[in-house]
């Protein structure tokens, strides 16, 4: 899967800056809401 932050920041509506701290390791507690839309968005593309 080759995707960009902002790309997938934009398509689950979770803000790049969110995206960010998730991948660098920087965001040790991260919303449900959040850690929800992403798997949503994971799931679809299995």
């Amino acid at each position: 899967m080759n995707i960009t932050a902002a790309e997938l920041a934009r398509q689950t509506e979770v803000s790049r800056y969110t995206i960010y701290n998730i991948l660098s390791g920087r965001s040790d507690m991260v919303r449900t809401e959040t850690l929800n839309k992403l798997n949503e968005w994971l799931y679809q593309r299995v």
